[in-house]
């Protein structure tokens, strides 16, 4: 399947918000959080980077 360049942009940028995000996790996740909570965190953070969803 061939993907059109504005779908590999568009990809590479979520690639990017998520990547982002991960490097941060120290920042808002912490020993004895409920793992729960870790993904609640991770969601917030993704979206208020710019994703449309984070599943």
């Amino acid at each position: 399947m061939m993907r059109s360049e504005a779908e590999i942009e568009k990809i590479a940028h979520i690639c990017t918000i998520g990547s982002h995000v991960f490097a941060q996790m120290s920042e808002f996740v912490h020993e004895g959080l409920p793992l729960e909570d870790v993904f609640r965190a991770f969601r917030r953070e993704g979206l208020a980077q710019g994703a449309d969803d984070v599943p």
